[in-house]
């Protein structure tokens, strides 16, 4: 099991502090890395894959448009505990994700 330290959402702020910023698109992303984060109530296997045009989690009659991941732990811990929220329970989980392709 893998421990990872990443900045808080104030260190990477003061972090990016007189750094153009550069807009992460489909074309422009490669400058982002990782680990990369996903926060959800579902219980995942690794290897599982999760994407777009499946039903949500915490909703299953809604189709999922897009699917969130971050560079930062906090916010996936953030959307844990959303999703945990919207089912009604259980664990919240984070996992750590790499993208298949462009994001």
């Amino acid at each position: 099991e893998r421990s990872y330290r990443t900045m808080s959402i104030a260190e990477a702020i003061a972090d990016a502090d007189g750094v153009d910023h550069v807009p992460v698109t489909f074309d422009r992303c490669a400058h982002v890395v990782g680990p990369f984060f996903h926060g959800t109530s579902a219980a995942l296997a690794v290897g599982d894959l999760i994407g777009p045009g499946q039903p949500m989690n915490h909703d299953r009659d809604r189709i999922a448009n897009h699917v969130y991941f971050s560079a930062l732990l906090e916010p996936a811990v953030w959307g844990a505990e959303l999703a945990v929220a919207h089912t009604g329970g259980g664990p919240a989980r984070i996992y750590v994700v790499e993208p298949l392709g462009p994001f």
